[in-house]
């Protein structure tokens, strides 16, 4: 194996350029997605980008789209009415959002 790669040093020319691409990619994901773990061992682990691949198509998953989603959602414009009789504003049923606390009705449970 050894004089292979002596008589051949292309094949390492060739590792390295196939390598580094990947690499560069999966390091730059981790880092973007926060994945500590998964950075230290891309960084330490040279597996001829096999892992650096894996780790792009399988685990690096698009979590800041799917973080930005969940913004948008929780802070949607809603449309409010004024309730006169109690004396505040709520958004009607249909347009509750989950993701947002209702605090009129917080509110009238502290007054009750």
């Amino acid at each position: 194996m050894e004089n292979i790669l002596i008589q051949h040093p292309w094949i390492i020319a060739l590792i390295v350029i196939w390598s580094f691409p990947w690499k560069g990619v999966a390091l730059w994901k981790a880092a973007r997605n926060s994945h500590l773990g998964w950075f230290v061992v891309l960084l330490l682990l040279n597996t001829l980008a096999i892992l650096d691949i894996i780790y792009i198509f399988v685990f690096s998953g698009n979590e800041k789209a799917k973080q930005e989603e969940a913004n948008k959602q929780a802070y949607e414009p809603r449309r409010v009415r004024y309730s006169a009789s109690q004396g505040s504003f709520e958004a009607p049923e249909d347009q509750q959002n989950p993701a947002v606390p209702n605090r009129t009705a917080a509110r009238r449970r502290r007054m009750m």
